[in-house]
């Protein structure tokens, strides 16, 4: 039988409140975990497979709003990343393979508007635009 537990690194705040919760399998992260906020607000969700992010993962600011979303596969950003400003427009877009970004991303302003758009080959700039 596999070796589940819970996460045990300060798992509360000195109000109470949880800061992580998660599991462990044969010593490894497991499933879904969450990071908290002091106020109760999530920070970021996202899951884990014999130890290795995975799937999509979210992040909030303090208030509550989005902050991020990514894909990760093993531990790896890979597929599309997007973040916002914490007014919920978008700050960013883009996509990742193997940890570097790759093709078209996109950086906006506070106010949503296009700023600029470079093209990404493994992780370097193709133009600057």
């Amino acid at each position: 039988m596999a070796d589940r537990k819970k996460a045990s690194e300060p798992p509360h705040y000195s109000s109470g409140k949880p800061k992580i919760t998660g599991a462990f399998v044969d010593g490894k992260a497991e499933g879904t975990w969450t990071w908290w906020y002091e106020n109760g607000n999530k920070m970021t969700v996202g899951n884990f497979v014999n130890g290795k992010r995975s799937g999509v993962w979210n992040t909030w600011y303090a208030d509550g709003s989005k902050k991020s979303e990514s894909v990760y596969a093993e531990d790896k950003l890979n597929g599309r990343y997007v973040q916002w400003y914490e007014n919920g427009k978008q700050k960013e877009t883009g996509n990742y393979v193997n940890d570097k970004r790759e093709g078209l991303y996109r950086y906006f302003d506070t106010a949503g508007i296009l700023l600029k758009e470079k093209n990404y080959k493994a992780g370097i700039p193709e133009s600057n635009n």
